[in-house]
């Protein structure tokens, strides 16, 4: 399932919380003025039990979800009344179509898919009825969701977001369908941080996705690393970077028949780290700390734990995240010039571990970048 289903399903919990909420707000407020008829207490809103949806289209994620939290969501209960228990979906603009029904249940509420000849469609189903259902739609398709006969609670919700997006912000889902020619999506740093992009190249055929970021100097895009691959069907594939302050873009290149959805997400990292072995910095036990080093920072840092018991074994974790490279890991026994262990961990390794003697002591150890492209997240852990 991809990831604009799975963050939609999330939405939808904020909406149903939203709908149930002014549902009882709105009965305690009646109940405490007298001049509201009873009957008056208890009218549904106009979007609850209604036979026909229009999905409208928005330009990402984030304007979609307001959608749904001021309006967007349909709630269906016993008072629904049609006969064939059929609601019609109508897409009002093209791109990329999306559905879901939470039928907020035990798994007897189940709910259908049906494409405009009322053809069942396969749609990602939970145990518990819930429905989940993307694809490209062109304006005017028209899709049917069938209610259960005995309906306790259930929400639907519809969208869609458009097939094309330029700028970006962190924390928001955009669609775009490949050109075969590569696209430009700008978007800005403010703060020294860990960058981390999610491409997810949806068509199963549609084949692989290229992807690489450029930093704007002095009026001139300059590319900073490697390109990464995305394979079709791969959701939710990340890749991160350490970025300073400044504006960026990313390129995309993908074939007419594969569908994207991208986004970003950014956590600003402290530069509060030792340059120097006398001023290391501290590993606490059973703690991962972690940072990053961007493509204009070089200088080697320095980090310490201390063993302080004979009788069981402690180990260092190395671990990284980057798109090209990768760093050195040196270790050094307090009091000793020998180098105790060296370990390199590039892009295609997922982490290594070094055993400590099980003896008394301080290690020290410094961290150094394997070429001059690298930029990502180094992690270190004790245990």
């Amino acid at each position: 399932m991809n990831r604009i289903l799975k963050k939609t399903a999330v939405m939808i919990m904020a909406a149903a919380i939203g709908v149930s909420m002014n549902y009882q707000g709105a009965a305690v407020f009646a109940g405490t003025n007298n001049n509201i008829t009873k009957q008056a207490r208890y009218v549904e809103p106009e979007e609850w039990n209604r036979t026909e949806i229009k999905a409208y289209q928005f330009d990402s994620t984030d304007k979609f979800e307001n959608y749904l939290l001021t309006g967007g969501a349909h709630l269906y209960n016993k008072n629904f009344k049609q006969s064939d228990r059929m609601v019609k979906i109508t897409v009002e603009d093209p791109g990329y179509f999306v559905i879901s029904a939470d039928t907020d249940g035990d798994g007897s509420q189940k709910v259908k898919l049906y494409d405009s000849t009322k053809k069942e469609v396969l749609a990602q189903t939970t145990s518990d009825g819930d429905l989940e259902y993307g694809r490209l739609a062109k304006t005017g398709e028209t899709f049917y969701i069938q209610l259960p006969a005995k309906i306790d609670k259930i929400i639907i919700t519809s969208g869609v977001i458009k097939d094309e997006f330029g700028s970006m912000k962190a924390s928001d889902t955009y669609y775009e369908s490949g050109t075969g020619a590569a696209t430009y999506h700008p978007f800005s740093i403010s703060k020294r941080s860990a960058v981390e992009f999610n491409i997810s190249a949806i068509n199963r055929k549609g084949g692989e996705t290229y992807a690489y970021i450029e930093k704007k100097e002095k009026g001139v895009w300059k590319r900073l690393d490697n390109t990464v691959k995305i394979e079709p069907a791969s959701y939710d594939d990340d890749f991160i970077h350490g970025l300073q302050k400044g504006e960026y873009r990313l390129l995309i290149k993908a074939p007419k028949t594969q569908l994207n959805a991208v986004s970003f997400t950014k956590s600003s990292k402290s530069k509060n780290v030792a340059y120097k072995k006398s001023k290391a910095k501290s590993i606490s036990l059973n703690k991962e700390i972690s940072n990053i080093y961007t493509t204009g920072e070089k200088a080697e840092r320095w980090y310490k734990v201390k063993v302080t018991s004979s009788k069981k074994k402690r180990r260092l974790e190395f671990g990284e995240d980057t798109v090209s490279g990768g760093y050195k890991f040196t270790i050094y026994k307090a009091g000793s010039k020998k180098v105790f262990k060296t370990i390199k961990v590039t892009q295609e390794a997922s982490g290594k571990m070094v055993t400590l003697p099980k003896k008394k002591g301080t290690y020290y150890f410094k961290i150094s970048k394997l070429t001059k492209k690298t930029n990502g997240v180094y992690e270190i852990g004790y245990y």
